[in-house]
């Protein structure tokens, strides 16, 4: 299978291009566009937003085998029929990323995602509708359970609490 030479990264917090971690803890960016990612957002105690991702839209989990692990994600979109339609979405950006190592070595310490560990934030590819509607699989940071604590979230778009 061909694979892009770029990945992607859904941000729907606090690595979105308007927040001031996006330029500290952000990946490399090649590009930004407009797009909306399958599941519910819930707040976490300290303020901060999470994913929750259902099974169903979780394509991949991210592994030491970072390349393979994309490989996996891209074939199982190409072979799934994912559809936005019936399910709530979180509206976000999509952050195209170089194909290197490394690349994510800032977001997942800024998130406290380390792989294989038991952390709030686990990376995982998930299905992204991009605005010109085309669907891409994209890495985001989320939850397959609602972490202790976490209250939902109401809309579909985060914005930042004074104060945090």
């Amino acid at each position: 299978m061909s694979v892009s030479r770029s990945q992607y990264l859904f941000a729907y917090g606090t690595l979105r291009t308007e927040e001031i971690e996006s330029g500290l803890h952000g990946p490399k960016r090649l590009s930004t566009s407009a797009a909306k990612a399958p599941g519910r957002l819930y707040i976490l105690k300290e303020g901060y937003p999470i994913l929750l991702i259902e099974p169903g839209n979780h394509i991949a989990t991210a592994s030491h085998k970072w390349e393979s692990d994309w490989e996996k994600a891209c074939a199982k979109l190409a072979a799934g029929a994912f559809r936005f339609t019936s399910q709530p979405s979180i509206e976000g950006e999509l952050i195209e990323i170089p194909w290197e190592r490394g690349v994510f070595d800032r977001p997942d310490s800024w998130e406290g995602f380390s792989i294989g560990s038991n952390s709030v934030y686990q990376r995982m590819a998930v299905p992204v509708l991009r605005a010109d509607g085309v669907i891409l699989p994209a890495w985001a940071y989320g939850c397959t359970k609602i972490p202790d604590l976490a209250i939902p979230f109401d809309g579909n778009r985060w914005i930042r609490p004074e104060g945090l």
